[in-house]
């Protein structure tokens, strides 16, 4: 199992994140208030958050459509 956490985002949006390459979830926690885990996130979706310039911008393409929990 490789858990992936960035708590030090630059971002308007978004506070952290965590992606759980064996499950294939990525859990955001937003600035503006909630956590939401999302299924069926790629590794390779996830890396183009991790190598985006804006991390919000690229969260909020890769998750458009993707189950989710609160």
């Amino acid at each position: 199992m490789s858990i992936t956490t960035n708590n030090q985002l630059n971002s308007s949006l978004v506070s952290s994140y965590t992606y759980d390459s064996a499950t294939k979830t990525l859990t955001a926690t937003y600035k503006a208030g909630g956590t939401y885990t999302y299924q069926g996130v790629s590794q390779t979706e996830f890396d183009s958050i991790q190598s985006a310039t804006s991390k919000g911008k690229a969260l909020k393409t890769v998750i458009a459509g993707k189950a989710f929990t609160k």
